[in-house]
């Protein structure tokens, strides 16, 4: 069995060294952040198109799901209204993410 599948409590701390596969080394970074917050908290709804443009920013390809009561989000109506505490603006970091062609599927 590969050691890499073996549970943690089962390997020696002095004999396991987590590896990369071959077929990620060079590949670029993929994050997908899933927002569930709208309206009821500008705070938590800014944070997945907060840390998709950080992604863009450090050259990772990025993509944001929005569910449950976070939809309310594809409204251009709401985005303009919500600005999370200490965050930009929304509709700036929205804004960002369809400038840089991130996907954001409901």
């Amino acid at each position: 069995m590969d050691e890499r599948l073996r549970p943690v409590d089962t390997l020696k701390a002095d004999s396991y060294t987590p590896t990369i596969p071959e077929t990620w080394e060079g590949d670029m970074v993929r994050e997908l952040f899933i927002g569930t917050h709208g309206s009821e908290d500008p705070t938590k709804a800014t944070l997945p198109f907060l840390m998709a443009g950080g992604a863009i920013d450090a050259g990772h390809e990025a993509a944001i799901i929005l569910m449950g009561d976070a939809a309310v989000l594809m409204s251009d109506t709401v985005v303009d209204s919500i600005h999370g505490v200490g965050f930009p603006p929304l509709k700036e970091l929205v804004a960002k993410s369809v400038e840089n062609k991130v996907p954001i599927l409901v």
